[in-house]
């Protein structure tokens, strides 16, 4: 058997995983379109009933996609309901027509998407009529936004536009697709209509990811106490946000000494020196005979020597060095420097930020 490194085993084991997960994808990714295609078969013979009057079978073929929930597309889920509203309310056939039951399909619709219109290939005064009373009976919503924004800066909001069938509470919510918590949430009340607006940036740093989310904007009515919501999805392509690096010190290598070396330890060679120097000279110095007589000799040569000694050492220690002007000036112009450069790097790094963009697409059709 041949043994394998940990790097080796590392990297046998992402080619084992890559080679496995992709026909997972590509399969998901097959069935995910399958189902579609299924669901938009279904649809176009529920639909080619209605238009032969044959209203059970549509109604039958309608119900299948209902019936599936989240598998089916808001699209496709919207066409389902027409058509079973339409064939339960059939133009020129009143002995066919339950309006009761297109009323209730139609409040379905309208509960999500208070703009909704009827297709003008099933469209008639009667469905027309049904649809006036869903949106006068239903507690609705209706959002709205442009197709695509793009949002500057920290400053900068994204908006979408509210409407409801009556004055209501609003509250809006942007969330991972994937689950998790709600990124911004924005909220407006006691109104029919507004705009609700959330933020693409907080403490100068993005919020968001290039990903989908979801935009939820739910409405509560006050009196009622009912409460409906909508929801779309949001693809937000937000770069990376770099910086430029701030300088924080002067590179050690490149200042010079500002002055000369200190005298140091030698001065204590040299201060020897004048000490032993100033004490031979008084043992070698001696007054004339007369002298002597009036002054007698006596013995501060040593103390003198000390003294001098000592101040010699004590002021080479002391010693500061000599100032090098040149030295100095090049220091002084390394400190500017790095100043200017700190300056400059944090007036990129702000001009990153004020210009940051966030694009955000919100495609159209609830969830």
């Amino acid at each position: 058997m041949i043994a394998l490194k940990k790097g080796q085993w590392l990297r046998t084991l992402c080619v084992a995983l890559a080679v496995v997960g992709s026909p997972i994808s590509t399969r998901l990714q097959a069935q995910a379109q399958q189902t579609a295609s299924v669901m938009d078969d279904i649809l176009k013979r529920a639909e080619d009933a209605l238009n032969d009057l044959n209203y059970a079978s549509a109604i039958s073929f309608a119900k299948q996609v209902v019936d599936v929930g989240p598998k089916a597309t808001p699209t496709q889920r919207a066409r389902a309901l027409f058509v079973i509203g339409a064939a339960n309310y059939p133009e020129g056939e009143p002995t066919l027509q339950h309006r009761a039951i297109a009323l209730a399909t139609f409040k379905q619709l309208v509960a999500s998407n208070f703009d909704l219109e009827i297709p003008q290939t099933i469209r008639w005064a009667g469905l027309d009529s049904i649809l006036a009373e869903a949106k006068r009976t239903t507690f609705a919503i209706a959002m709205t936004s442009v197709a695509e924004q793009i949002v500057t800066g920290p400053a900068g909001q994204a908006e979408v536009k509210v409407r409801a069938s009556r004055p209501a509470t609003f509250r809006l919510t942007v969330s991972p697709t994937g689950g998790g918590a709600p990124l911004v949430t924005d909220s407006l009340s006691g109104s029919a209509e507004g705009t609700l607006h959330f933020p693409t940036m907080r403490n100068q740093q993005p919020i968001f990811t290039t990903g989908d989310y979801d935009v939820l904007v739910t409405a509560a009515d006050p009196q009622s106490s009912d409460t409906t919501s909508t929801r779309y999805i949001a693809h937000i392509t937000a770069p990376e946000l770099t910086f430029a690096k701030i300088p924080v010190a002067i590179d050690s290598s490149r200042l010079q000494f500002e002055r000369s070396g200190r005298y140091g330890a030698k001065g204590i060679f040299v201060g020897a020196l004048v000490a032993g120097g100033i004490y031979a000279f008084s043992n070698v110095v001696r007054a004339d005979t007369a002298v002597k007589r009036v002054v007698p000799a006596d013995s501060k040569g040593m103390g003198v020597a000390v003294a001098a000694g000592a101040a010699v050492i004590i002021a080479s220690f002391m010693d500061k060095g000599r100032r090098i002007p040149g030295a100095i000036a090049a220091n002084q112009r390394l400190r500017t420097d790095l100043g200017t450069a700190i300056r400059a790097a944090e007036a990129e790094n702000a001009n990153r930020i004020a210009t940051y963009h966030t694009t955000i697409a919100i495609q159209t059709g609830a969830r």
